[in-house]
């Protein structure tokens, strides 16, 4: 997965991969196997299970190691390691009703959030807050742009997996870090160009979209010496925003 030309590739993901799953075989089941701790990821060797007590909390190998993300995170496109499947339509759907594949996709999830400074506040709606540690994790996710790839992966699996609510919320919170709080402006091109276009929901995409213009407006007028016009933070729980 690359970030060659985003208009084709997020339109193609949006749109669901249109004609791919005449392609694709009920037999594919690797990533399905994986999530139920039936067999190990290649080149690693490892079980699901057995990669998250190695992998957990342990920065150093979730930095250096490029193998494990594409079956963690499976999306329908391949990836740079040719061992993992890409996902499956028929694999998605059983990702979204299995519980026991679904316990282990919030495990992954919350390891990466972790591993970029971020927390899961709430599993329900899928709030996002910063981690305590998250200033060392900031720096380093700023100076590893690979990661921005990865974020990139980790969003479109959510939304092939019946998590698209989770997408949107870290969408909304990088947007407010970035807009807001002046915090991890590097990733801005992967904000604009990927993270807010592959939301699927199109309310929620075009109100990110627009808090984001807003930004660009303000940064061009404070450039141009205009006063600028403020911008104000998602506020989730307001009962005068438009809801979701």
């Amino acid at each position: 997965m690359g970030h060659g030309n985003s208009k084709s590739d997020v339109e193609r993901y949006r749109l669901g991969y249109p004609g791919q799953e005449a392609h694709e075989s009920p037999d594919q089941q690797d990533n399905v196997r994986f999530y139920t701790n039936q067999i190990r990821l290649r080149p690693a060797g490892l079980k699901i299970d057995a990669l998250f007590e190695r992998y957990k909390k342990n920065f150093y190998i979730l930095e250096s190691d490029h193998g494990y993300i594409q079956w963690l995170f499976p999306i329908r496109e391949p990836g740079m390691n040719i061992d993992a499947q890409p996902l499956t339509l028929f694999e998605a759907n059983e990702f979204k009703n299995n519980k026991e594949i679904q316990k282990r996709i919030l495990f992954a999830y919350e390891m990466m959030l972790e591993f970029y400074g971020h927390k899961l506040k709430d599993q329900t709606t899928g709030e996002i807050e910063r981690d305590e540690d998250y200033k060392s994790r900031y720096s380093h996710l700023s100076s590893s742009g690979h990661n921005f790839l990865r974020i990139t992966r980790i969003l479109k699996f959510l939304g092939e997996v019946g998590l698209e609510h989770y997408k949107i919320k870290w969408v909304e919170f990088l947007l407010n870090e970035i807009t807001v709080n002046n915090e991890l402006s590097v990733t801005i091109n992967s904000l604009e160009n990927y993270w807010i276009p592959i939301i699927r929901d199109d309310a929620a995409r075009e109100r990110l979209e627009k808090q984001f213009e807003e930004f660009k407006f303000k940064k061009s007028s404070e450039l141009n010496g205009e006063t600028p016009v403020q911008i104000v933070e998602i506020d989730n729980d307001s009962k005068n925003k438009q809801l979701l």
